[in-house]
Order: structure tokens, then sequence, then C-alpha cells
């Protein structure tokens, strides 16, 4: 892997608990009304945003450990952890990401989503759960994560999705939406409003392009 510069800025309340970073570990925090200046009052993020953009046609990996710390459950509707977002065409309404790392309840989930259209619009969106962990994650306790994946709307996709490294899924076939420009990485806490503190940690993060 040739290892690429993710340059991240951050995308959270600004709150002085929202982020920090000390001894290569990436904190994040959202409590309850933590909203993103460029979000309504439903949704809740502590974000970091990477300024790299993916070319269609080649495979990159990206891994990380993250720990969720001890808290109250996950009440969210929706919560992500990692998120691979698409950079909008002119036109196009917000979407779910291609790929994302999600809590569903307590249990990590994979998804990916494809859309062929031009301009994506509601009906356009087609969603494909790759994983849902069958035991709650714990906290307190390190997961290594690493994804592979070429984003193909047209069926030339491929994910790779690896945990402690135990392969979760392969998977070949439509990923990814038909855009102008590529999508980016983006990890920390993003998710429907809710009443209860989440805070998560990132450490050993390492992202780059693979050959084909």
């Amino acid at each position: 892997m040739t290892e690429i510069a993710l340059n991240f800025s951050q995308q959270n309340a600004q709150r002085s608990w929202s982020f920090m970073t000390q001894n290569n570990i990436d904190r994040y925090e959202v409590r309850s009304g933590d909203v993103w200046s460029r979000d309504g009052v439903d949704r809740e993020r502590s974000e970091s945003a990477s300024r790299f953009l993916m070319e269609a046609g080649k495979t990159y990996q990206l891994e990380f450990s993250v720990r969720i710390e001890p808290g109250a459950l996950n009440q969210a509707q929706w919560l992500g952890i990692m998120q691979i977002q698409s950079t909008f065409d002119d036109g196009e309404a917000g979407h779910s990401p291609p790929l994302g790392l999600e809590l569903v309840g307590e249990r990590f989930q994979v998804t990916s989503r494809y859309s062929m259209a031009q301009i994506t619009g509601p009906t356009d969106m087609r969603t494909n759960i790759q994983y849902t962990a069958s035991n709650n994650a714990e906290r307190d306790r390190w997961y290594k994560f690493q994804f592979i994946v070429r984003f193909d709307p047209f069926g030339n996709g491929h994910l790779v999705a690896i945990q402690d490294g135990q392969t979760l899924l392969d998977y070949k076939g439509p990923i990814g939406f038909n855009d102008l420009l590529g999508p980016y990485v983006k990890m920390g806490v993003y998710r429907a409003a809710t009443p209860e503190t989440m805070a998560v940690q990132f450490t050993d993060i390492h992202f780059g392009v693979r050959p084909n």
C-alpha cells in the first residue's frame, strides 16, 4: 500500500469536549444537542473529514483501531463511526454514504450503498447491509478494522472488511455513486439526535492506494 495523508478537518459543535488528540489517539465526544453548524437539529456529530478525494477505478485501503468508551447504551436511530462519503454533484440532495461502519444498538454493522444515476434522487439509492455482528461490541476494548474498497456503481466494485484479523466480508458488485468527484473518509461520531453521550477513540490510522 502506498500511504496517503488524509489531511483531516473537523466537523463538530465546537464544544471543549468535541475533539481532542493526544499520544496518537483521536477522541470524539457527542452530547445531546451537539449540532454542527451546517446540520439540522435532528442530527449530532463530531467527525474528522478528509480532504483527499478517491479516484474511480483505484483500490484503497483504510485501517484503524477504535474503542468505544464506557457509558450509556446507544439508543440512536442510526449512528456512524466511520463513513466514506460521496462528494455530491451540483443538484444532488445529501444521501447516506457508499460505505459505513455503523453501530446498530451496540452491534457493529458494515453497510454499502450505490446508485448509477448521474444525479441521485430519493428513489435511486440501493442499500446492502454487508455484515452485522452477532454480539454487542465490548466497551473500552480496542478493535482493529481494515477496509479494502474499489468504488464502482456499475458492478465492478469490491469491498473487503476485516476485524482483528478475521475477514467479515468479501463482496464484489456495485458500490458507490456516479459522481464527478470521488468520495472521502470521515470518522468520529455521527448520529440521529438522542439523549445519551457517546465517546469513541481512534488510533493507528493508515490510508493508501493498493495495486488493483
